[in-house]
């Protein structure tokens, strides 16, 4: 008797006292029927026709709103979807390239290019410089700025000292007093925003890098 009583014991599981799920049992009951399916995937080609549409149907190449679409498709994870699109786009905008801008565009067409291959100078950022060399300080006032040259810094090869004074300057400066990287509500857009950076491969970088 005592025996079986303590192979029943040994027997008993403890269980933890897990919270229910949010979900319910929706994943367990719902099922998409082949219409629904059939449905998604329609709105689905729709809209990747209306983004190979928007890729396509600008003339000028080298806007700003040209390249925020480029970085949202590619931060999306979709830009496997539009490669052909993406490609020409990109070869259209470093024919045509200008350093002229603000340093949100600036920074942002540097980092597009010189992400995919292409062999950017970090002289274009010199523009942002005042006579002693420095980053000026009236660009603390433009946060959204700072944030596109900070991404752009981290592509930064081996010998280019302007890159390296780009990411200390973003990392100091800032209309708060410890600077961007002591705002909450910014340092959650940089690392958020850095993902994508994170995200290059092995090859990329080695491109990069040989330029």
């Amino acid at each position: 008797m005592y025996l079986q009583a303590a192979i029943i014991r040994a027997q008993v599981r403890r269980t933890a006292q897990f919270h229910p799920t949010v979900w319910g049992e929706y994943f367990v009951k719902h099922v998409s029927d082949n219409k629904t399916v059939s449905v998604w995937t329609e709105q689905a080609k729709i809209l990747k026709e209306e983004v190979r549409r928007m890729l396509t149907s600008a003339t000028d190449h080298k806007s700003s709103e040209k390249l925020k679409l480029l970085d949202a498709i590619q931060r999306l994870g979709i830009s496997y979807h539009f490669e052909g699109e993406i490609e020409k786009a990109l070869k259209q905008i470093y024919q045509g390239f200008k350093d002229d801008g603000n340093l949100c565009t600036v920074a942002l067409r540097f980092r597009l290019l010189r992400q995919q291959g292409y062999n950017v100078s970090s002289d274009v950022f010199n523009k942002f410089k005042d006579r002693e060399g420095n980053f000026r300080e009236d660009l603390t006032n433009d946060v959204q700025g700072l944030l596109s040259l900070y991404e752009a810094s981290h592509l930064c090869v081996r010998g280019e000292d302007t890159l390296d004074e780009a990411l200390e300057f973003t990392k100091t400066r800032g209309n708060y007093p410890e600077g961007v990287m002591g705002n909450k509500k910014y340092l959650k857009g940089i690392k958020l925003q850095l993902i994508y950076q994170k995200g290059l491969g092995e090859r990329e970088r080695e491109t990069i890098s040989s330029d």
